[in-house]
């Protein structure tokens, strides 16, 4: 009875080993890591030229001025919320089917919305484009809560993070779109949690704007006040519709993504 139990109990444990072993295994070979189309990390810039390092990228910007900063090892550029753009000769953003990601920090904002990123065209009517916000103290931003939040613009739909961004830290700030008119093709993740998702209600036409990072050229009020890093840019929707999956991390203060499908094995 002894011998029984005991060789019962012995293949429990291979049991369990190759149980562990299988999982570990799923977890190790299902997980893709995905390569930016641009990015933008400041790490190797001089002055005001700002490099593409993607592997398949080779598209610079130009800075207005030089605001690399550097801190505790990172790398960064600091806009001063007056005269700091980077402009661009291309969209760079994809029309479609789109992830982009960067790091922030910024104190309150003072005047107005500051924007962080766009393509947009202006066109009050039918919009093109993506933008990307901080929403200022105008209109019903203070009385509805809305002030410092941030805000990511596809055309004719809108999402809005829950709360303010504007707290003097940094953040990790991904935003995702299905490149659709579905429901909650777009989506906002914040310090690797989703935090918001909408609908675009039309999609762009083709995106002649060129892309700006820390103003938008209509609005020249509009400059961003604070710090960014780590830019990058995707042709694909990372979310793959399955929000909890989307993992952004931090190391070295670098955001990396992947997408984990461990739990679809």
């Amino acid at each position: 009875m002894r011998k029984n139990f005991v060789k019962f109990l012995f293949l429990v444990f291979v049991l369990a080993g190759i149980f562990s072993f299988t999982q570990a295994s799923v977890f190790a070979t299902d997980s893709t890591t995905f390569t930016p189309i641009h990015e933008y990390n400041f790490d190797n810039d001089s002055g005001t030229t700002v490099l593409d390092t993607a592997a398949s990228g080779g598209i610079n910007g130009t800075c207005s001025r030089n605001n690399i900063k550097t801190e505790n090892s990172q790398t960064y550029r600091s806009f001063n919320g007056t005269i700091d753009v980077i402009k661009f000769t291309s969209p760079i953003i994809p029309t479609g089917k789109k992830t982009i990601c960067f790091r922030i920090k910024v104190p309150l904002p003072t005047i107005s919305h500051k924007w962080i990123m766009h393509t947009l065209d202006g066109n009050s009517t039918l919009p093109n484009g993506t933008g990307i916000a901080i929403i200022g103290p105008v209109g019903n931003a203070v009385s509805n809560g809305t002030y410092g939040h941030l805000v990511a613009w596809e055309a004719d739909g809108y999402i809005l993070s829950p709360s303010s961004i504007c707290d003097n830290n940094w953040h990790d700030v991904v935003y995702t779109y299905d490149g659709t008119t579905n429901e909650n093709g777009m989506k906002l993740y914040i310090d690797g949690k989703l935090v918001s998702e909408g609908k675009n209600t039309r999609l762009s036409s083709t995106v002649d704007n060129n892309l700006e990072i820390g103003c938008h050229y209509d609005y020249s009020c509009h400059y961003l006040l604070g710090d960014l890093d780590n830019i990058k840019i995707y042709d694909k929707d990372i979310s793959c519709n399955e929000p909890t999956k989307l993992i952004a991390t931090d190391d070295n203060s670098k955001i990396s993504l992947a997408w984990d499908t461990a739990d679809n094995a």
